[in-house]
């Protein structure tokens, strides 16, 4: 048995996404590396803008998490979605995608700083690190080429 394709669509919608897709020279395999980069990264700003959106109560709901919890931390937000199936984390990109979530995300984070765009790319990849290292040598380097492959 193969493997589940993973949904990166909803990236596909995002507005300015859109507009460079529709000039880009890249192939599309480049394109697909960037958009799995991306949708490594894109839960951590499902649970760092979550007080700005509503719709991600939704997407709380479907995780079986705590919305109102306010002291609930990225780093328990991260490990469930890892943990999902592929099945089940093709479901959460849908919702993603559906509730418009990913349009408004994008918004949040163009009118942040480069430094705090920085600072958050830096702060996901050693959590991720640590949530994914156990059996790697050294898993930071892995999530600092997704944030080249993301800043690209």
């Amino acid at each position: 048995m193969g493997r589940t394709p993973i949904h990166i669509n909803y990236l596909k919608e995002i507005k300015p996404i859109k507009t460079y897709l529709r000039d880009t020279t890249l192939s599309k395999k480049s394109l697909k590396t960037k958009f799995l980069a991306l949708d490594k990264f894109f839960p951590f700003l499902v649970q760092r803008f979550r007080n700005k959106i509503d719709e991600i109560k939704e997407i709380y709901e479907f995780l079986e998490l705590n919305y109102e919890n306010n002291e609930q931390t990225d780093e328990l937000f991260l490990k469930t979605v890892i943990e999902l199936e592929p099945n089940q984390k093709n479901e959460f990109n849908k919702m993603i995608g559906g509730l418009n979530v990913a349009n408004k995300i994008f918004e949040i984070w163009i009118t942040l700083t480069s430094n705090t765009k920085s600072n958050l790319l830096t702060k996901w990849a050693k959590i991720s690190a640590k949530l994914n290292g156990e059996n790697k040598k050294n898993p930071y380097n892995t999530y600092v080429n997704y944030i080249w492959r993301i800043q690209g």
